[in-house]
């Protein structure tokens, strides 16, 4: 899956493309014209798409040529149309492919700006904290010591916990280092955000199903390009790579995805009955808008919820070791 802002930068340049191609230039004139004013963040695209064009290469395989840049879903949607001398209606069609699923890049991006936020926050109350544990619990230890008192037990847990603070420090900034490598292996485990990746995937799933579909290409070339365009996501690009290969050898795409569990009833028997329909392409943009709504709504709620819930976990914590700092002070007075 392409990045937010790469995903609008490309929309533009093949809606810039068709529209120049459609007031009667070539590809070749075309592409000059745009690298005279080239999109910042596609500075180096552009120039090279431009140098393949030149030494005789069709536009698919100078898009080809950079993978980093262009899905290869998008890359065959467009080899195609070129057999077919449709090129200008195909790049229209995959800019409103792109435009339609920036919604989905969009609310990625806020979810990580969200989830940015929180660990921010974490960030301090674990640095507040580190501070009482480390400097100011010790303190009232060697107090109560001098008096020959016992520390509340609520202080002697704190105190123990600043003993090995140092090994759960470490642990911590493990866990956060290898948690964002691994993000996408373990999102969809994570308590209040998972069903939203759920809801994600399926409608990127669908979304891409059904472009591919429309541009006049087979379940099974569906069910491959899904798979490649989220490859960072493994659990979905392995479930629908061996549906593609299933579906290959005969199979159906309902029969292959309902083995597999990651899929919804709604989404199974949609493509139960509607597969083998003409307009089964505009069933699944259909059910995509549908499971794109579902995303925007529980989207919103999800986030404060988990802001809440880790607030409310920082509060109880800080709290109590506010509350451990001050009982032996609350204490002092009887020991002496």
């Amino acid at each position: 899956m392409m990045k937010y802002r790469q995903t609008s930068d490309i929309a533009l340049l093949f809606n810039e493309l068709a529209i120049l191609l459609e007031s009667g230039v070539d590809v070749s004139e075309a592409l000059h014209i745009i690298q005279t004013e080239p999109d910042p963040a596609l500075k180096s695209v552009v120039p090279q798409l431009t140098k393949a064009v030149d030494s005789g290469a069709s536009l698919s395989e100078a898009l080809a040529k950079q993978p980093e840049a262009f899905d290869s879903f998008i890359v065959n949607a467009i080899k195609k149309a070129e057999q077919k001398n449709n090129l200008i209606s195909a790049l229209y069609a995959v800019v409103a492919f792109l435009e339609s699923d920036l919604d989905v890049h969009e609310l990625t991006k806020q979810v990580h700006s969200s989830l940015s936020y929180v660990v921010s926050i974490l960030i301090i109350a674990l640095g507040v904290s580190t501070i009482l544990l480390i400097l100011v619990v010790p303190t009232f230890k060697e107090l109560f010591e001098g008096f020959g008192a016992e520390l509340p037990m609520e202080t002697k847990f704190f105190i123990a916990l600043g003993d090995y603070y140092g090994v759960i420090l470490l642990v911590l900034i493990l866990t956060i280092f290898f948690g964002t490598i691994l993000w996408y292996r373990i999102a969809f485990y994570l308590p209040i955000l998972g069903k939203l990746f759920h809801l994600t995937a399926i409608s990127h799933f669908l979304h891409v199903s059904s472009f591919i579909l429309q541009q006049g290409g087979s379940m099974q070339e569906a069910l491959e390009a899904s798979s490649l365009s989220m490859r960072k996501n493994p659990r979905y690009s392995r479930a629908l790579f061996e549906a593609s290969q299933q579906v290959s050898l005969g199979k159906s795409t309902a029969e292959t995805l309902k083995a597999n569990k990651l899929f919804p009833a709604k989404v199974i028997h949609t493509l139960h009955v509607g597969e083998n329909r003409p307009n089964f392409s505009l069933l699944l943009q259909q059910l995509a808008k549908i499971y794109r709504l579902k995303v925007n709504q529980s989207f919103e709620p999800r986030l404060r919820l988990l802001s809440v819930v880790l607030l409310v976990l920082m509060s109880c914590f800080i709290g109590s070791l506010v509350i451990a700092m001050y009982l032996p002070i609350f204490q002092l007075g009887e020991v002496i």
